[in-house]
């Protein structure tokens, strides 16, 4: 859970609004939209928004938990 949060604080400070206008990228663990569009449909979250502080946790742990290195996804790492 602490690299989770660390990762989060990283990427957007804990802001579930913010974004990137350069590459787009959004909410709480700033998914690039091509991302988001894939991942919460294959996390179950399929029509969740981006900004939904909670969706974005839940994809987030789901695409790491899924990754055979947790956390490469992200920019920011624990």
């Amino acid at each position: 859970m602490e690299d989770a949060l660390s990762v989060m604080d990283c990427e957007s400070g804990g802001d579930p609004n913010a974004y990137n206008p350069v590459s787009g990228a959004s909410g709480l663990y700033q998914f690039l939209p091509s991302t988001w569009d894939t991942s919460s449909v294959s996390a179950g979250w399929a029509g969740a928004d981006v900004f939904d502080g909670e969706a974005n946790i839940a994809v987030a742990a789901w695409l790491s938990a899924a990754s055979t290195s947790p956390w490469d996804q992200w920019s920011c790492k624990p």
